[in-house]
Order: C-alpha cells, then structure tokens, then sequence
C-alpha cells in the first residue's frame, strides 16, 4: 500500500488515534464526543464490505439511546439489518461488559419480545414486527478505536450475566467487532477510496470495445467490477 499520498495523521494507526484524541478534546462533553465518533463509524463502516447496500442512521436519541447508537436497514423495506455501539473508548472488561448487557437488554426488549420502546424514535411498529419476523438476520457490531485483545480476554473469564449472551451471539456468528488497527485500517481504506486516483486499471472485456473520440464501451464482468472496487485504493 503506497502511503506517500496520505495524511501523516494516517502514517499509522498510533498517530490516527493522537489526531482523533486531539479533535474530540476540544468538544464539550462525553455525548458531543461520542456522537462526533459515531458519525465516524457510519460513515467509515458504510463502505466496508459488511455494510454493502445497506443504509446507515444515527439513533437520533443523544443519550439514552439503549446501547444501540447506528442501525444500517435495508433500504428497500427499512428493516434494521445491523446494531451498532460505536464507543472511541472501551478501556475495561466493565467497559466491554456494559455494551453487552445493553445489546442483551436491546435484544430481549425489541427483537425477542417485539415490544415498542416510545424514545427510540427510529421504530415503527412496521419495523418492529419486521425484526421479530426476521431474528436470523439480525446482527450486532461494536466499532472502537481501542484494542480490545486483552480485554475480550478477561471479560471471558469473568463470568458476568451477559457472558452466556455473548458466546451465543458468536458461536451464531451475529457479532462482529472492529477495534484498534482494524478500525483505522477501515477508515484507510475507506479514505483512499474517496481520495486516491488509480495510475492504471486493468480489466477483461467480453468482447471488443466500441470507441468513439475518447470514450469507450463495453461489457465487463460483474466480478471483476467487485474486485476493480475492492482493489482500487492498492493500485
């Protein structure tokens, strides 16, 4: 991956963590600095392969908000698809634990028992009834710019209440966690992806291009538009 294009901010994920320390030190409070960090993860996270066709909402609850801060929903339906706690700082397993019990609180309270919660506004009764139709696709991540090894570690060997929550919810597959260096390494890509122009591209056509002055048509393979996507920030 050629760097030499880059912010120095995003030289390594050490200095992107001192670049965001230092633009959330200049906000208010604790809720101003976790909403300017979820904005971050929706807007980094919405073009990772994850999140793909996916619409991304911020809970338009500031505080209070159940645990749960971003929903990405199908946009053809509006169905909550995956359940985001973004948190710049998770820095214990109490800190880990506490995301967990909210996301077991969340789960029992909307997607087992389909009950409305009038403060969070994003639900309808439509998409309530949808999620508690649709329990399989349902999913959990957490996005946080700390590592989280160590302490997913001792949280497992703690044996809180929400253990036994948790170890479903991997042993399904239905959580995912983005921390430390995978979140910068996320929000790189997605940057180059916005900002970095390709020296060169190649690809295969299905047969001979039609020219015209300068401009070209044909036929590509829908595969290999996937990887010209996926690769474009490496060339």
């Amino acid at each position: 991956m050629n760097k030499e294009n880059i912010p120095s901010f995003l030289s390594s994920y050490i200095d992107f963590r001192q670049h965001i320390e230092g633009l959330y030190n200049d906000l208010k409070n604790n809720v101003e600095k976790g909403r300017e960090f979820a904005k971050l993860v929706k807007d980094t996270m919405s073009s990772q392969e994850l999140c793909f066709g996916l619409e991304a909402k911020l809970n338009e609850r500031e505080s209070y908000d159940e645990g749960v801060d971003i929903f990405w929903v199908n946009p053809d339906n509006d169905e909550p698809i995956i359940f985001c706690q973004s948190k710049f700082k998770i820095q214990s397993k109490d800190d880990f634990d506490n995301v967990i019990s909210k996301f077991k609180g969340f789960d029992e309270k909307y997607i087992k028992n389909s009950v409305r919660n009038k403060q969070l506004d994003i639900f309808s009764e439509q998409t309530t009834s949808q999620i508690s139709k649709e329990k399989k696709k349902k999913s959990y991540l957490i996005v946080t710019l700390w590592k989280l090894d160590t302490i997913i570690d001792n949280y497992e060997k703690s044996g809180r209440p929400s253990l036994a929550f948790y170890k479903n919810l991997v042993t399904n597959d239905q959580i995912k966690i983005i921390d430390g260096e995978k979140f910068y390494k996320c929000f790189l890509d997605s940057y180059q992806k916005e900002y970095s122009i390709p020296q060169e591209v190649r690809f295969r056509v299905n047969q001979e291009l039609i020219t015209q002055s300068n401009v070209h048509v044909g036929i590509i393979n829908s595969e290999d538009l996937i990887d010209i996507y996926h690769k474009r920030a490496l060339v």
